[in-house]
């Protein structure tokens, strides 16, 4: 399986968790020490309070994450992408992962930015 395909199968899991605001398997996505960026806010770290970000009711919209330029070193993976809702660009992310033991990959860092400037 190619880190695409790896990166496509994450997205697949971490939209639906997100959409359904599971936030026990979002925690799961996360490495214990993950840090969430956001643009004018202090970083938030840890997963256990990195999934509070995203307590509230489900949502609407299907989610989808297009993959961007993805850089890989070792058992980091840091793709920077697109976040879309129905289809439509709403965000710019850059995420970096970690390849766990069991050869699963986790978000250490997840960067989304407020523009979905063009590709």
């Amino acid at each position: 399986m190619s880190v695409k395909d790896e990166l496509a199968s994450f997205y697949e899991c971490f939209a639906l968790a997100l959409e359904s605001r599971d936030l026990d398997r979002l925690a799961q996505l996360y490495t214990d020490e993950a840090v969430f960026l956001r643009n004018g806010t202090a970083p938030v770290i840890g997963s256990a309070q990195i999934v509070q970000l995203f307590q509230g009711p489900p949502s609407t919209k299907k989610t989808t994450f297009e993959i961007g330029e993805v850089l890989e070193d070792g058992d980091l993976i840091t793709d920077v992408g697109m976040i879309l809702l129905d289809g439509e660009p709403v965000s710019r992310f850059v995420g970096v992962y970690r390849r766990q033991a069991d050869g699963s990959l986790k978000m250490a860092v997840d960067v989304p930015m407020s523009s979905p400037s063009s590709h």
